[in-house]
């Protein structure tokens, strides 16, 4: 979506790549999410709020780290969170995606993909594509 890259490429803008006057930049703060053992502090350190990415949630900072790191992360997708939730692998929830979505979607996500033999990207988008069939 358009408006949605523009969005998030203010966040990675040249004024905002760089630290500047002891305020970690999108590099640092992409490097520290990366290197983080911890893959809610990995989702969290890049998404809005107070020493994230400007303009960055959970979508877009999950998309840095699963282009990133493929085999540890997938995307955090609204439509692949209601096809979870619709076959009981979630609990119930808002459609939009939340930080607090994170673990458990990650979870369900990596076992599933193990289940069924796919990367953790063949599942996201098979999960996206579930999101539109008739209940």
């Amino acid at each position: 979506m358009a408006h949605r890259k523009a969005l998030a490429l203010r966040g990675i803008s040249p004024e905002r790549w760089e630290d500047h006057d002891g305020v970690p930049g999108a590099a640092a703060i992409i490097r520290g999410a990366l290197a983080s053992s911890d893959d809610y502090q990995a989702l969290a350190a890049m998404a809005g709020g107070a020493g994230g990415i400007h303009r960055f949630g959970p979508a877009m900072s999950s998309v840095i780290l699963a282009a990133c790191q493929p085999h540890r992360f997938t995307v955090a997708d609204s439509r692949a969170l209601t096809t979870l939730r619709r076959l009981g692998l979630m609990s119930p929830g808002p459609a939009a995606f939340r930080l607090d979505d994170w673990l458990p979607y990650l979870s369900a996500c990596r076992t599933l993909a193990r289940t069924c033999g796919l990367s953790l990207r063949q599942l996201d988008r098979a999960l996206w594509v579930g999101a539109a069939d008739p209940l």
